[in-house]
C-alpha cells in the first residue's frame, strides 16, 4: 500500500521566512528541470512548499525515501503523483503500476507515453532525491527529466548535484 505522505505537500509553519527572490526565479523559470540544492536544515523543502502556495500551473509532490531505490516503487509513486495533477486512463495506470513489469523495457516507455499525453502543463516536485542511489531509479528520473512536456517544469531538492 502506497504511503500517501509521500505525496503530500508538507505544510507551511507559521512564521516561515519568505525567500521571494527565490521564489520568484523558480516559478518564472523557463528551464524543464530546476535543481535546489542545499546542506540539511537550509529550507529546500520550505521554498519548494513555498512555491506552490501560488502556483499558478498544477503540481505534484513526491518526497524521496530509501524504498523508491526499488524502480519499481519509485515509477509507482511517480505515476501516483503524475496522476494527481491530471487522471491517468486506469489502463495505462495499471500497466504503469505492475510490480512484475520490466523497468527498462515496459514502464519506461509508458511513463514516456503518459508524459506525452499530459494536455496541461505541470510542476513535478521532488523532495530528497539525494535518497535516490539505485541505477535503475535514477535512470527512471533521467528518462522523467528528459521527457517532461513542454511548459512543464522538474524540480529536483536535494543535498548534492
Amino acid at each position: 500500500m502506497p504511503s500517501e505522505i509521500k505525496l503530500r505537500r508538507p505544510e507551511l509553519r507559521a512564521g516561515v521566512v519568505s525567500r521571494p527572490d527565490l521564489l520568484t526565479r523558480l516559478r518564472d523559470s523557463q528551464a524543464t528541470v530546476t535543481l535546489v540544492v542545499a546542506p540539511p536544515g537550509y529550507g529546500k523543502t520550505t521554498l519548494l512548499s513555498q512555491m506552490t502556495v501560488e502556483a499558478e500551473r498544477p503540481f505534484a509532490w513526491l518526497t524521496i525515501t530509501d524504498e523508491d531505490n526499488d524502480p519499481s516503487a519509485f515509477l509507482t509513486y511517480l505515476t501516483l503523483a503524475l496522476d494527481s495533477v491530471e487522471p491517468l486512463d486506469p489502463q495505462t495506470f495499471a500497466a504503469l503500476a505492475m510490480s512484475e513489469a520490466d523497468v527498462a523495457s515496459i514502464r519506461l516507455p509508458r511513463l514516456g507515453n503518459v508524459l506525452a499525453d499530459r494536455s496541461l502543463p505541470f510542476a513535478l516536485l521532488i523532495d530528497d532525491v539525494h535518497m535516490l542511489h539505485e541505477p535503475r531509479s535514477i535512470a527512471a528520473l533521467e528518462r522523467l527529466a528528459d521527457e517532461m512536456p513542454p511548459g512543464s517544469q522538474l524540480v529536483l531538492a536535494g543535498r548534492s548535484e
